[in-house]
């Protein structure tokens, strides 16, 4: 992976306004949600992204940190999947009303959160014919 490459794939996040982002539990089932755009940090090797995760993002991160982000642009079929580790979990803001007393009763509301990741592999991300060799 190099830096252009990664930025490239930055700046079509910021492009799109949006992206994909794939995790797994212990077991491998594996979750899709859609977050809002990278930042790439200072290091060139590390981006960042806040959006209103799930809880079962939150709770796939919290015991495997490997996670796919996926940056697409339809009109031209062209974009990139981001691969690496969760390096830190930051809390932005919980869903107004939260209690831990009502975390017992039903479903944990969704929180805001800021996720840097270490991107290892960056690949094409197309619907149309590609290989998944590192770009």
């Amino acid at each position: 992976m190099t830096t252009d490459t990664l930025k490239k794939a930055v700046a079509k996040s910021q492009e799109t306004g949006y992206l994909f982002i794939a995790t797994a539990d212990r077991g491998g089932l594996p979750h899709i949600a859609a977050g809002g755009p990278l930042t790439l940090l200072p290091d060139k090797k590390q981006v960042a992204f806040e959006t209103w995760f799930c809880p079962r993002t939150v709770a796939n991160v919290s015991i495997n940190r490997w996670m796919s982000l996926a940056i697409w642009n339809p009109s031209q079929d062209d974009g990139y999947q981001l691969l690496g580790w969760v390096e830190e979990v930051q809390d932005i803001l919980l869903l107004d009303g939260f209690s831990p007393e009502m975390e017992k009763k039903g479903p944990v509301p969704p929180a805001k959160k800021r996720l840097t990741l270490r991107v290892d592999k960056v690949i094409g991300f197309h619907r149309s014919a590609h290989t998944d060799e590192p770009l």
